[in-house]
């Protein structure tokens, strides 16, 4: 968990040495299993595969049920990294025999959700809802609560992909709200919040994709908005709080529609929100007084940062080239009817010129001071640094990223234009 696996190989080899020593057939199948662990996480999966079958081959001859199940369990994880998942799904059905043989439902859930996650991938959809609905069941049975908002994220997904957005949407919805709460709760373990970072952002951006295939972009917009409080503003802020004042913080209140218009209303200037959702840019011009008055999204070409969760589906639209992200906004403001205030701008200008570099370099300067004081990890440097989602005003994760000049046309009713791209995601 600490990521020193030179030394975990270490100590794991000398507890194999003293297994075979002493003829212990169960615990060298014990240190062979996490020995294959260990390579996992290092992704050197042909080895980590030797050392399961190892670990399964001693657990035959001692007749040790519930070793065997492990190893079936980690064979059928190594297949499904490895991209063989026919071949882990055959060993990930007899990790469920055997947990079902010795009622272990932990296991039991372990391996439905195992099942589900690579029928997604074999894109046996039916299937894959089946299996996590039963995993999602004994995870809530068990009280295991980072289980279910793993399973229900799953599932979700599994549902997008099966065209059931409606139900997809609810079961998004539902693993959002428990991550948040799992990482509200464990605020004091940071280490635990960013192993759930991923499945979080996840969560939030396919939520976002599915909510504006359902038209519902006001609901879309609120979920871009609570992924950037919460997914990384809440880690800045524990950071520079430490611990103790983090515990004396009052509960997190979730963001709404009607906070999100109070804040408009109070800046008396439209205002121009942008959100990065698994390789769409979406777009929302919010006016006070009005609300939102025009939404946009445009397909970026490529994959989005959850790379992992998403997939090209039939009927995507094609890529719009290798445009930039300035270019991007810029072709956004123009579909919204918003009059870019860049292009009064001389783009050559050297005042324009100096202005930009001495704008990076205060906030590199403050990034620095920041993370040297707090980030000891080299995380926030990790995600901040050379980012242009993340310095001056076309900041994607800020609800002041751009405040726009009168728009082109008049905007006497909002406009909503349901989408009709919907990739499905991956797993």
């Amino acid at each position: 968990q600490l990521g020193n696996y030179e030394q975990a190989l270490s100590c794991l080899e000398h507890q194999l040495n003293i297994a075979r020593s002493a003829g212990d057939k169960s615990l060298e199948a014990e240190a062979s299993d996490a020995l294959g662990g260990v390579y996992q996480l290092m992704a050197d999966n042909e080895t980590a595969l030797q050392w399961h079958q190892r670990a399964l081959d001693i657990s035959e001859q001692t007749g040790c049920v519930r070793s065997q199940g492990r190893a079936y369990g980690n064979l059928g994880l190594t297949y499904e990294a490895l991209g063989n998942y026919e071949r882990a799904v055959v060993f990930q059905e007899q990790h469920l025999s055997v947990a079902a043989q010795t009622n272990d439902l932990m296991a039991k859930t372990q391996a439905y959700g195992s099942l589900g996650r690579t029928h997604h991938a074999l894109q046996n959809y039916a299937q894959a809802v089946m299996y996590l609905q039963e995993g999602l069941r004994l995870a809530e049975q068990l009280g295991q609560r980072e289980d279910e908002a793993k399973i229900r994220h799953r599932l979700g997904l599994s549902l997008w992909a099966g065209r059931n957005l409606e139900e997809a949407q609810h079961q998004l919805y539902r693993a959002s709200a428990l991550f948040e709460t799992i990482c509200q709760e464990m605020q004091h373990s940071l280490d635990y919040k960013l192993s759930l970072f991923d499945l979080q952002t996840s969560s939030y951006q396919a939520l976002q994709r599915v909510l504006v295939s359902l038209g519902r972009h006001d609901e879309a917009l609120v979920i871009a908005e609570r992924g950037r409080t919460r997914a990384f503003a809440d880690l800045l802020v524990e950071r520079q709080r430490r611990c103790q004042q983090a515990a004396s913080a009052g509960p997190y209140i979730s963001v709404t529609v009607e906070h999100i218009l109070e804040t408009v209303n109070a800046q008396k200037a439209l205002i121009l929100y942008f959100s990065l959702a698994g390789g769409f840019l979406y777009s929302w011009l919010i006016s006070p007084g009005t609300g939102i008055v025009k939404f946009h999204e445009v397909y970026l070409g490529e994959v989005g940062p959850d790379a992992s969760e998403f997939q090209d589906g039939a009927g995507s639209p094609q890529g719009t080239g290798q445009l930039s992200l300035e270019q991007h906004i810029c072709n956004a403001r123009e579909a919204l009817g918003v009059d870019n205030h860049y292009s009064r701008v001389c783009p050559g200008s050297e005042t324009e010129s100096e202005a930009g570099d001495l704008l990076e370099q205060q906030f590199e300067e403050l990034n620095s001071k920041l993370s040297s004081a707090t980030d000891s990890t080299g995380y926030l440097r990790m995600v901040s640094r050379n980012n242009v989602f993340n310095r001056s005003c076309l900041s994607m994760t800020s609800l002041y990223s751009t405040t726009v000049s009168p728009v082109k046309d008049r905007l006497s009713s909002p406009l909503y234009r349901p989408s009709n791209i919907s990739k499905p995601p991956l797993r």
